[in-house]
């Protein structure tokens, strides 16, 4: 591991703590702004309730300045989850398991992650929409 990769993961940590906790709604705020579907913090809801399952909001750590503000007004009310560097371990540990539990899920993610989180969720079998929100950020749609 470099130098160059140790302050990347610092400074990705250190965004993250700012994503989440400047101006971001708390879960049970987001529920009800959201009309209340689903559960919090990417838990799927209940099928046989009849709510639709819930969203996850996944946000590239990596993304600063304009490209940040323009995200987060893109998830608003969601609370997003801070993608790590390693996407692909990330999406073994945990967000691989979070999808095929019925969740959806809305990223929003430079050009690169972008490519490997469809490529990812192709590979599950999971239905995947990307759009291209701006010069270097995209928005994929997962489940």
């Amino acid at each position: 591991m470099t130098r160059r990769h140790l302050l990347g993961a610092a400074a990705s940590g250190a965004l993250a703590g700012l994503v989440l906790a400047r101006d971001t709604p708390l879960l049970a705020d987001a529920a009800d702004v959201a009309g209340g579907a689903g559960g919090a913090g990417g838990v799927p809801a209940d099928p046989r309730a009849g709510a639709q399952p819930a969203t996850a909001a996944w946000l590239d750590g990596m993304i600063t300045g304009d490209d940040l503000t323009q995200a987060r007004a893109t998830l608003a009310p969601m609370q997003p989850k801070v993608l790590e560097l390693d996407v692909l371990w990330q999406w073994r540990r945990e967000l691989a398991q979070q999808l095929r539990n019925g969740a959806r899920a809305v990223a929003i993610t430079r050009w690169d992650k972008a490519i490997l989180l469809s490529g990812l969720a192709r590979e599950s079998a999971l239905p995947v929409k990307q759009q291209r929100i701006s010069r270097s950020l995209f928005r994929t749609e997962i489940g």
